[in-house]
């Protein structure tokens, strides 16, 4: 299951997705060879102007990235 939450601040649009969680953290798969996942980081440090992500209490992960509405 993911949720993604929609935030309209001052200068901003933040999008946070929230997954059940895993053992890794997002990481950047680099390399050409066809792949079914990890391609998600690459796409949000690509578009967004920040981006990060933190462990919820309930141990889901959370990534968050934001684009400037400027």
């Amino acid at each position: 299951m993911i949720t993604l939450t929609l935030y309209d601040t001052a200068g901003a649009l933040r999008c946070e997705v929230a997954d059940e969680g895993g053992p890794t953290v997002p990481t950047v798969r680099h390399g050409v060879e066809p792949r079914e996942h990890g391609y998600g980081v690459l796409l949000i440090e690509s578009l967004a102007d920040r981006s990060g992500h933190f462990t919820g209490d309930q141990g889901r992960l959370h990534v968050w990235f934001e684009l400037d509405k400027g």
